[in-house]
């Protein structure tokens, strides 16, 4: 017979992701005493929301122009190539700064191309990681040409 656990678990309660406490381009403004409103790169939020309803999914373009910058930055002149999964966010917005930026892309699957390539991205170099997927879904599966395709991994 397998003994009883004395250990009480207990809930975490949930954490709230505060972007200030992550971001400079996100501030509160208000009186110290009152209500705060939070401002995405001098736009509030709840202007946003009464304008597009919520949820809404803000993005500080600034910031991810800054963050790209920096990891571009932090190799220096060594001989690198930054690329952005696009798994961790598909945003068509997002997508085209970070085009526009210079990044790659890194892509598993057609849809993500096809996100790609509606963000009006011209591949300076997309890679492909198919590593757990057969062999057909190469680069040429999906119909991109030769100068679009940098690198096919398995």
């Amino acid at each position: 017979m397998t003994p009883k656990s004395r250990s009480k678990r207990t809930t975490q309660p949930p954490i709230d992701a505060d972007p200030v406490q992550f971001t400079a381009c996100f501030a509160y403004r208000g009186p110290s005493s009152g209500k705060q409103n939070l401002f995405c790169e001098g736009v509030a939020l709840d202007r946003i929301a009464g304008s597009v309803g919520t949820p809404a999914y803000v993005y500080s373009r600034a910031s991810i122009e800054a963050a790209y910058r920096a990891l571009d930055r932090a190799f220096g002149s060594l001989p690198h190539t930054v690329c952005y999964a696009v798994k961790a966010n598909s945003n068509l917005a997002v997508l085209r700064v970070l085009a526009e930026l210079g990044s790659s892309f890194d892509i598993v699957s057609g849809g993500e191309l096809d996100r790609l390539r509606r963000s009006a991205y011209r591949a300076i170099a997309s890679f492909f990681r198919a590593s757990a997927k057969p062999s057909r879904r190469s680069g040429r599966h999906f119909g991109i040409p030769e100068r679009d395709r940098a690198a096919v991994a398995f």
